[in-house]
């Protein structure tokens, strides 16, 4: 069993971020897409890489989004503040998917803060796990859907920790 999900995982393919300085280990090709959001505070630059996998896959999507501060907007040393908006993270996330929170804890990270959690949705059908983090003044969330069946493959967690700074 080890080895075959070693060779499987061995084809996934680094995506590096250069903007974002960090790279993630995915099953396919990510598709990336920048946009800008008007805030009452300026403009929140938000970066977003997915990948839909074929019908050979335990899990149905990959997406990375990132949201870069307002310039100027300095949270690093700031935990609570950064407890709170990873909070509101998992909030929106929640409601965003009508759906519950199973677990959420905090989780170490190279530089900052991050929690992991996973939701349930569509009526208990469909899982949704994520990390959260904030580095440096950006704030990320990776997340990976599945139906509730497949809720244990190890893609999910694979994808989950492959997350590396590059600067």
């Amino acid at each position: 069993m080890f080895s075959l999900l070693s060779q499987f995982q061995s084809d996934w393919k680094k995506i590096t971020i250069p903007e974002l300085q960090f790279s993630v280990l995915s099953p396919g090709y990510m598709y990336r897409v920048i946009d800008e959001i008007s805030t009452s505070s300026g403009p929140v630059t938000v970066y977003s890489y997915k990948y839909e996998p074929e019908d050979d896959d335990d899990n149905l999507l990959y997406l990375i989004q990132a949201y870069r501060f307002i310039e100027g907007w300095e949270v690093e040393d700031e935990d609570d503040l950064q407890l709170d908006i990873l909070n509101v993270g998992v909030e929106e996330s929640i409601e965003k998917l009508k759906g519950s929170l199973d677990y959420q804890q905090m989780i170490p990270m190279e530089s900052g803060l991050g929690l992991l959690y996973r939701i349930n949705y569509a009526k208990g059908s469909r899982i949704m796990k994520s990390k959260v983090m904030i580095i440096n003044d950006t704030f990320i969330s990776m997340q990976v859907y599945c139906e509730s069946s497949q809720s244990l493959n190890t893609s999910m967690d694979y994808f989950l920790n492959s997350f590396t700074l590059t600067n």
